[in-house]
């Protein structure tokens, strides 16, 4: 069964369906329907009309170079007719196919990545744009949370480091042989002598302050 491919569209044509043109200079052109027919009767570029595949492969949108494409060529060569080399020929077809459609469809979903990729990028900067009409009010609390149980915990660390401190501390003056009570005394016994010696030395200041004036000589009066 042959399989004809449309002159406008590249479509496949099965038998018994489309229709041919004869042009004056005996040249055959086949369409799968009247829509092909009337846009080459009105000489369209299908090159540049979207729902062609010309149009496709000229964008980019379907595979258009590959080396399975070559089985698909005609060759206009007489060759002798044989059983075996006909079978294997149907087998290689067969197996061409196969690749050729696994080929096309990886290109497709290559090319559908790039343009998922494309709309991502469209939708952030959309979103980045107009956050306000789209942010709650309630925005932001699990990180206010987070922060404030960061500082409990840094306070926590804090309390546990002066508590280590005075353990230490405790340590020191236990391998030193002096107990804790005994070096609180001796820092309050220098403290008071420290304030007695201050007390007085400010009693005799108000003493000597308080003290009347003595008459001198010269402020007596004379008798005459």
């Amino acid at each position: 069964m042959r399989i004809d491919t449309c002159y406008f569209c590249s479509s496949k044509m099965y038998p018994g369906h489309g229709m041919h043109f004869v042009r004056n200079d005996c040249k055959v052109f086949k369409f799968c329907r009247s829509k092909c027919h009337r846009a080459f009767q009105k000489k369209k570029n299908p090159r540049r009309i979207r729902w062609t595949k010309a149009y496709r492969k000229a964008v980019g949108k379907e595979l258009a170079v590959d080396p399975s494409f070559e089985i698909e060529k005609r060759r206009n060569i007489p060759m002798k007719y044989d059983r075996e080399f006909w079978q294997m020929s149907m087998e290689a077809i067969k197996k061409v196919t196969e690749i050729q459609k696994k080929r096309q469809s990886t290109y497709v979903m290559q090319r559908l990545r790039k343009g998922r990729e494309v709309e991502q990028h469209r939708d952030i900067r959309e979103v980045q744009r107009d956050m306000s009409l789209i942010r709650s009010p309630a925005a932001g609390l699990k990180q206010r949370l987070a922060i404030e149980e960061k500082l409990l915990e840094e306070d926590q660390e804090n309390d546990v480091e002066m508590i280590t401190t005075e353990d230490e501390n405790n340590i020191d003056h236990k391998s030193l042989g002096i107990p804790a009570w005994l070096s609180i005394t001796f820092i309050g016994l220098i403290i008071l002598g420290i304030s007695g010696i201050i007390f007085a030395v400010l009693q005799k200041f108000i003493i000597v302050n308080n003290q009347p004036p003595q008459q001198t000589p010269s402020s007596v009066p004379l008798r005459s």
